[in-house]
């Protein structure tokens, strides 16, 4: 389809009317193809790569992927951390970058003008193994009632646009890696998504329907 406008538009180049048609095609085949690029990538298994990485500056790393989009963008990622070392995991990064993306992104939508969205890490003990807790807060317009037990279901969304599968995802990468995500209303305003996962990735080994592999040395 987009091979054919291309050359429909090599006949249109002098009629402005009938190429913002065109534009308006295009567009709305670029939207089709986001959809269905989220539905796969909800659908597909998961393949965990696990790694030592820092789990702040993956956050920072995908608000500034986010922010290149966009000519000016005053909203604001805040970070804390109760140690040094709390935000130390071993995690597949660009699964988890995935995970960051949609909640930024989310966070971002909840806001009517500047996002101040707060991050937090810190270290817990959970169960029987060492895990790490990171916390995002924005200060938008928080979750109803009707919609907080629903915001991780496939394919539920309150937004005109997109699939509702961006918390889906992200609650299939965060299980993949043994860990948990909830969302909660904030006591100050705003929604808080909350992610635990273990320290150590011998404690971090994937569901059936995932595959584990390796890094290399």
């Amino acid at each position: 389809a987009m091979a054919c406008l291309d050359l429909l538009e090599l006949d249109l180049q002098n009629d402005p009317e009938q190429m913002n048609l065109s534009q308006g095609i295009r567009d709305s085949l670029a939207d089709l193809m986001g959809n269905y690029e989220e539905v796969r990538r909800y659908a597909e298994p998961i393949t965990i790569k696990p790694q030592r990485v820092r789990l702040l500056h993956i956050c920072q790393v995908a608000f500034d992927e986010i922010t290149v989009r966009h000519d000016y963008f005053p909203h604001q990622l805040r970070f804390s951390r109760a140690s040094e070392q709390s935000d130390v995991v071993h995690v597949d990064r660009e699964k988890m970058k995935l995970v960051c993306h949609h909640l930024i992104e989310n966070a971002l939508d909840a806001c009517s003008e500047v996002a101040e969205i707060d991050v937090h890490c810190e270290r817990i003990r959970r169960r029987d193994d060492d895990a790490v807790k990171l916390t995002f807060h924005d200060h938008g317009h928080g979750f109803d009632a009707d919609t907080l037990p629903l915001v991780f279901e496939p394919f539920y969304t309150t937004k005109q646009h997109g699939t509702g599968l961006g918390l889906a995802i992200c609650r299939r990468i965060v299980e993949a890696h043994r860990g948990e995500i909830d969302a909660a209303n904030h006591d100050d305003g705003g929604a808080v998504i909350q992610m635990t996962m273990a320290v150590d990735r011998d404690h971090a080994s994937p569901p059936a329907d995932s595959k584990l592999i390796s890094p290399l040395n």
